[in-house]
């Protein structure tokens, strides 16, 4: 079980300055191997936060590891002393120095200083290093090791593993000259490759390897990674004698398990062959006469809207293993095919109690549809049809019949309905077809023998026609291109009366006015 340390890690009250410093605080976090547990920035400034972050105090020993760690260590602690030592004779040195300012001031002169040894070049600068104090400061001790100041411009290697960075973006940042940067390298120990094909050179130091490497184009990078450590140690083991029962129950599992591998094989080659032979076996040729409608009608689906079943003609011939065209063959020869006009009038196939036509779809592939006939209107409609020679639609005990006469534009009008939005009653020309068991077709025969003319599109100006005291006309839904049967009143118009009344009043207006005008 792992043996965890905590630490709080906050980016202050105000927040980093940008994102860079950021990215290079929590870099230094995962150099130092802490995994941060919690992160909560601030609703305000994204580059505020506060945290918590662990990481194991247990973790795998190896030789290499543990001198890199004493090793820095020391150093550390060395840096530390020094500081140390450093700001207490800097301390030291500004309380002397206030105290003899001090005593100046209350004595009201300036220090005496000793002209004894001016002559004397060494004591003038021991006198010269007591006073700049500064020049004695080792400014390199603060200062990162180059190898250290690579790491916050290092970017994750998109081509291998680690860490890289190129040469002259260190160059640019740290405004120095790209040889330069590069003897540095060469000061450190490490090899500049001749060019990319050749294999680099690796070193370590504190934990990390280092090496550099060409691209093809020649530009030189840095790259570093951790040292792989060690994650598991070898044991030894001792093989299974063949006479051991645990060996027995082994080989037993191995061999079954072995058995139903190949009986699945075999099972899948099976359904591989059954499958090709079946692909392989010829057609059989399809019926002649209205029994290709039976074969047909098994193979069509049920209508997503509305009665009925249909079915692609693509779908259908493949499923008989037929081309198409043989099956639009053998449909034209039992007078099914598909109008030239999308709005012309199909041809209908009456069979097995169901009414069957084709049409084109706006892709222009074929489609075959069914329907169940309705008898008790068909009946009706024999009915209307015998009594009455001029073929007209009629209205009798509340049922609507339709059929081809000056009267179908009325009893159309009975099946509209009041629109939910704005005044007056309409219905879609589909509608109205699936409740009278027409043919879309039929319906708009008989509106444009009437007057009205289909439009084209949704902006087509529509054209009236009058029935009675309302009017009717036909239009495309701007959603859906559907066409609609629609019907309102007539627009009042103002009478003769009303008009003379109106003509009266201003030529009275007028000439008063006129009299005023001469009065004036």
């Amino acid at each position: 079980m792992a043996i965890w340390e905590y630490k709080v890690i906050s980016s202050g009250k105000g927040g980093f300055a940008n994102p860079s410093l950021l990215e290079n605080f929590l870099n230094d976090l995962g150099k130092e191997e802490w995994e941060i547990i919690d992160y909560r920035p601030a609703d305000d400034n994204p580059l505020a936060f506060t945290g918590l972050a662990r990481r194991a105090q247990q973790r795998d020993w190896t030789l290499e590891a543990e001198a890199a760690a004493q090793a820095r260590e020391e150093e550390r602690k060395k840096r530390e002393e020094e500081r140390r030592r450093e700001e207490e004779r800097i301390a030291a040195a500004a309380v002397e120095a206030e105290r003899e300012a001090a005593k100046a001031e209350q004595e009201g002169l300036r220090a005496a200083s000793d002209t004894e040894r001016d002559d004397d070049s060494e004591a003038l600068a021991d006198e010269a290093s007591g006073l700049e104090i500064w020049d004695e400061f080792d400014m390199e001790d603060e200062l990162p090791t180059l190898l250290d100041a690579i790491k916050p411009h290092l970017r994750r290697n998109p081509k291998g593993l680690g860490e890289a960075a190129a040469i002259d973006y260190l160059a640019k940042r740290w405004d120095q000259e790209p040889s330069d940067v590069l003897g540095a390298l060469e000061e450190c120990g490490l090899e500049i490759p001749e060019s990319d094909e050749a294999e680099p050179a690796y070193f370590g130091f504190e934990g990390d390897l280092f090496w550099l490497n060409r691209n093809n184009r020649g530009q030189l990078f840095i790259n570093v990674r951790e040292k792989p450590r060690a994650k598991f140690r070898t044991t030894k083991m001792k093989k299974v004698a063949d006479d051991d029962p645990a060996a027995e129950d082994l080989r037993e599992d191995h061999a079954a398990e072995k058995a139903r591998r190949q009986k699945k094989a075999e099972e899948k080659a099976a359904r591989e062959e059954a499958a090709a032979a079946e692909a392989a076996k010829p057609a059989e040729p399809l019926p002649e006469g209205l029994d290709l409608l039976d074969l047909l009608k098994d193979r069509m689906r049920r209508n997503r809207r509305g009665p009925g079943f249909s079915g692609s003609i693509s779908f259908l011939a493949k499923a008989l293993k037929h081309e198409p065209e043989v099956l639009v063959e053998a449909l034209a020869s039992i007078g099914l095919q598909p109008p030239e006009d999308k709005d012309a009038k199909p041809s209908f196939v009456e069979h097995g109690g169901e009414l069957y036509w084709m049409k084109q779809d706006a892709r222009g592939g074929g489609w075959i549809n069914c329907k169940e006939i309705d008898k008790a209107k068909d009946t009706k409609a024999e009915e209307t049809t015998s009594e009455s020679p001029d073929d007209e639609t009629t209205q009798s005990e509340g049922e609507i019949t339709f059929a081809p006469g000056p009267n179908a534009v009325p009893a159309l009008r009975l099946l509209l309905k009041p629109k939910s939005r704005g005044s007056g009653e309409a219905a879609a020309i589909e509608s109205l077809a699936e409740n009278l068991a027409k043919a879309p077709g039929e319906i708009l025969e008989v509106l444009v023998k009437a007057g009205l003319t289909v439009p084209e599109s949704v902006d087509d100006k529509p054209t009236f026609i009058e029935l009675g005291e309302e009017i009717l006309w036909l239009n495309r839904n701007k959603r859906t291109d559907v066409l609609w049967l629609n019907a309102k009143p007539k627009p009042k118009r103002k009478t003769a009366t009303k008009k003379a009344a109106a003509k009266k009043a201003t030529t009275r207006k007028t000439t008063k006015k006129k009299a005023e005008s001469a009065k004036d």
